[in-house]
């Protein structure tokens, strides 16, 4: 049986910024890469800043959510 991620209360969600990923600093990336699996495992949901997506496009994503 797979395990479990914890419930987190929706305040809770954890934030991980991917700045460092871009910063060409393998060290960097693969704190981050740590971090991403770390909260996947005990979280299982998370927010992203820092992300590089255009904000057009996710005004266009949530227009296109609020059509649905």
């Amino acid at each position: 049986m797979l395990p479990t991620s914890r419930k987190l209360p929706f305040i809770d969600v954890p934030v991980i910024d991917l700045g460092p990923v871009w910063s060409g600093d393998a060290a960097q990336r693969r704190a981050v890469a740590d971090e991403l699996a770390d909260v996947c495992r005990r979280a299982g949901r998370l927010y992203l800043q820092n992300h590089g997506v255009a904000q057009h496009a996710i005004d266009g994503i949530f227009h296109t959510a609020e059509q649905y």
